[in-house]
């Protein structure tokens, strides 16, 4: 049986860790009739919902319109050269014409919240194909920059394209098959 002290210890307990893990409450967590908080599941979401785009990645024969389903409840900023987005790139309002094949890239913010992940779609224009394809999204400093890029001799390099220079850059990847249906996303 629990001890009225232990109680107390396993109810400040849950309460640090609640507040540990939802900072940003707007008011303290209600009690329940049995002395257990009570958490409301948004007042814990501390990170920004991802954008939802109204069209999905893909093959299109003609050029298409691009937008987010999202855009009342959060802030959308985007890139289409395949830089990472942030808070000083384009920010959403219209919808986004897509008229060559493109990485669309989409980071959501919202006021006290952790931004988004960044999600990437690639629209594929015009550009019919019959074997698989893999789209990477990636900022092109990863490729060309003097510190980090890989097509370059680099600040200390000696010719090879910083050949033997093991690194990870970030990119977003995923495959697609003949019909444009994503069959897996892939990540390394």
């Amino acid at each position: 049986m629990m001890t009225n002290y232990s109680q107390k210890k396993i109810l400040k307990l849950i309460f640090v860790v609640s507040f540990l893990c939802c900072p940003l409450f707007a008011h303290l967590p209600q009690v329940d009739s049995d002395g257990a908080f009570v958490l409301n599941h948004s007042d814990c979401q501390i990170i920004t919902p991802e954008p939802i785009f109204s069209l999905r990645g893909g093959f299109y024969e003609k050029s298409q319109f691009v937008s987010f389903e999202n855009v009342r409840e959060v802030e959308i900023y985007y890139t289409v050269d395949s830089s990472p987005p942030n808070s000083t790139s384009q920010r959403f309002d219209t919808p986004i014409l897509i008229s060559e094949t493109t990485a669309l890239r989409a980071i959501a913010y919202q006021d006290g919240k952790l931004p988004s992940e960044i999600i990437t779609n690639t629209y594929f224009i015009n550009s019919p194909v019959n074997l698989p394809v893999l789209s990477l999204a990636t900022d092109p400093d990863n490729f060309f920059d003097e510190e980090i890029g890989i097509y370059v001799t680099g600040i200390n390099g000696t010719g090879g394209y910083c050949a033997g220079v093991i690194r990870k850059n970030p990119c977003a990847n995923k495959s697609r098959d003949e019909s444009g249906t994503t069959p897996n996303k892939l990540g390394w």
